[in-house]
């Protein structure tokens, strides 16, 4: 049996989440902040309207 230890301590998911997004589309930060409309520009082949 695997024993789990617990820390009381909660995971950071929002910032490995966001951390996990710079790397993928860095050109959709600026100044720590998601430029939703280029990150749907993006997602949505680069082009036309959103």
């Amino acid at each position: 049996m695997i024993e789990t230890k617990l820390d009381g301590k909660t995971k950071d998911i929002v910032s490995e989440n966001i951390s996990k997004m710079k790397n993928l589309f860095p050109e959709v930060f600026q100044e720590d902040t998601i430029d939703f409309d280029k990150l749907k520009q993006l997602l949505n082949g680069g082009g036309g309207k959103v």
